[in-house]
């Protein structure tokens, strides 16, 4: 059995080899329509909250008047439907994670190398279109391989992480700020003259 980090221990199904506990703890008058639905709100709750329970989304499947009586056995291939969404919408978001993690710094989650060059190329492009000005400023952290021996390496990573921080939060929405090097970082700006004070 696949625990997938599970850490409720009072959950009744903790030890269940069937992930999905979901389908036990609701009876069957919720699929058929008889009773009240609201009374089964904790419980649907409750696993939604589970570390286990893939809560990309919920499907609620319940019979109707004059529909087809909905059981137990009939609702087995609609969630088997579902844990295909599930999957489908979960390979998505993994790509889209991707496509994150292809043009940013793991450390500092700025823009990498690659991407820099690439943002760059495109804004160049733009402002000798549009004629625009593009300022680039390249910002370079002194003595940080000192830094470095005398504090460690992890206080390096921090002091790096805060430099990104920091501009970012100097930025504006179209800037666009990229780690460059070990030590480095470049910035330029669309559309705003660089002006030093």
């Amino acid at each position: 059995m696949e625990a997938k980090n599970c850490a409720d221990r009072a959950c009744p199904n903790y030890y269940s080899g069937n992930l999905k506990c979901w389908l036990r703890q609701i009876p069957p008058e919720f699929f058929t329509g008889v009773g009240d639905p609201e009374i089964h709100r904790e419980t649907i709750t409750a696993c939604l909250r589970c570390e286990v329970f893939p809560s990309a989304a919920l499907l609620v499947v319940r019979s109707v008047g004059n529909g087809k009586v909905l059981t137990r056995e009939s609702a087995v291939p609609i969630s088997n439907l579902a844990s295909e969404a599930g999957l489908a919408l979960e390979v998505v978001s993994l790509y889209d994670s991707m496509k994150i993690m292809a043009v940013t710094d793991g450390l500092t989650g700025l823009y990498n190398h690659r991407e820099f060059y690439q943002s760059l190329r495109r804004e160049l492009e733009r402002a000798r279109r549009y004629r625009h000005t593009l300022s680039l400023l390249m910002i370079d952290v002194d003595d940080f391989k000192q830094f470095n021996d005398r504090f460690g390496h992890p206080a390096g990573d921090f002091a790096l992480r805060k430099i990104g921080d920091l501009l970012r939060k100097c930025a504006r929405t179209s800037d666009i700020i990229a780690r460059y090097g070990e030590r480095s970082s470049r910035s330029f700006f669309p559309n705003r003259p660089l002006r030093v004070r």
